[in-house]
């Protein structure tokens, strides 16, 4: 569907946008520019955990008005990068907000009715809506198991039940060599990452370096599943390296064979920040 289509789909409609991360707000901020004097609802689910980046966290609030509308969270903004979570506040979404044609609602749990939908909080319970859009994410471990027939090949795929998938070096499966898996793993660059990932799939398929045996790959899936579970606990709901993508691109370095200090000169490599034009060539 083109946005002047879904536009003309969300005319003079009141809609309920379940979900706070980054498709949610995009959505919610394209179905009040068609509405202009009507509403959408924001629904987010109560987060967790107590803050620690203190001063990226004060900036933030001061810059917007989340707890006005009680929209701060409970865990703290290093989290939400380090699991992916973090996205993109879109332009005067706020102004929106403070305007009326998006209000927002916190509930943890909703129920559908004739006249829309049913929140668990005791204000306001009731949200009438026209039209509901769920912009709850996708379970993206779930495609990839379905992508086999086999029970067996499935039950390997899933993984813990975080959500996480056990891939080595987020490409390769230890125990289903012949499939590669690349844009899985995220990072703050999405293609930026990728790029890296197929070319690391690409010198292992010409042979110019082998992976370990299936124990050690195993151990290390392992490794960085527990790493991950024990910094930010129930957050970790997907593969993500946010905050070690140059660590990570370190890795995948050193197993082609490549130098991981990509800048020239010592000082360069530690306060010039890498980009990917430092992975471009060899």
């Amino acid at each position: 569907m083109d946005n002047e289509t879904a536009a003309k789909f969300v005319k003079n409609r009141r809609v309920a946008v379940v979900g706070f991360h980054k498709s949610a707000l995009d959505i919610a901020m394209e179905c009040s520019a068609a509405n202009v004097n009507d509403f959408v609802i924001g629904y987010i689910s109560l987060w967790q955990k107590m803050a620690v980046s203190r001063i990226i966290e004060s900036d933030i609030k001061r810059k917007i008005p989340m707890a006005k509308y009680g929209m701060v969270p409970n865990h703290s903004f290093l989290d939400e990068l380090f699991t992916c979570s973090a996205g993109v506040l879109p332009e005067q979404f706020y102004d929106r907000v403070e305007e009326g044609s998006i209000k927002l609602k916190k509930s943890q749990t909703l129920s559908f009715c004739e006249e829309g939908l049913i929140l668990d909080s005791d204000e306001d319970a009731l949200v009438n809506a026209d039209l509901v859009i769920c912009a709850t994410g996708f379970r993206g471990d779930i495609k990839l198991k379905k992508t086999f027939a086999s029970k067996t090949f499935q039950d390997l795929m899933v993984g813990s039940s975080t959500g996480s998938v056990p891939l080595y070096r987020g490409c390769i499966h230890p125990k289903i060599p012949q499939l590669a898996v690349v844009g899985f793993l995220q990072s703050v660059g999405a293609m930026y990452t990728t790029e890296m990932q197929t070319r690391w799939v690409t010198e292992l398929l010409d042979g110019k370096f082998k992976p370990p045996s299936i124990r050690d790959m195993e151990e290390e899936t392992t490794k960085w599943d527990e790493f991950m579970k024990k910094h930010v606990g129930n957050l970790y709901t997907r593969s993500c390296f946010m905050l070690l993508h140059i660590f990570y691109n370190d890795v995948l370095c050193k197993d082609m064979g490549w130098n991981p200090n990509r800048k020239k000169g010592l000082f360069a490599d530690i306060f010039q920040s890498y980009g990917p034009t430092d992975y471009a060539t060899l």
